[in-house]
């Protein structure tokens, strides 16, 4: 999730970060002519909409929400 008129974190390495990610289950998601704190935006209700979606999609049949530990 990223604005595109975003000043702070430029757009451009957020599109290359997403590139090298490896893992398969991943979404890149940039909104037109908004800035860096997306959840007062402009937009924000199509932010939040794309998140309540995205969480709902990977929250199906979990009874909880705890950390994944990783064995070390």
């Amino acid at each position: 999730m990223h604005g595109s008129s975003d000043r702070v974190t430029l757009p451009e390495g957020s599109r290359e970060f997403f590139q090298r990610v490896i893992f398969p289950d991943k979404e890149h998601r940039e909104y037109p002519g908004n800035y860096h704190d997306l959840y007062v935006d402009s937009d924000y209700e199509l932010v939040f909409s794309d998140l309540d979606r995205w969480l709902k999609r990977h929250l199906i049949d979990t009874d909880t929400c705890e950390p994944l530990i990783l064995e070390t």
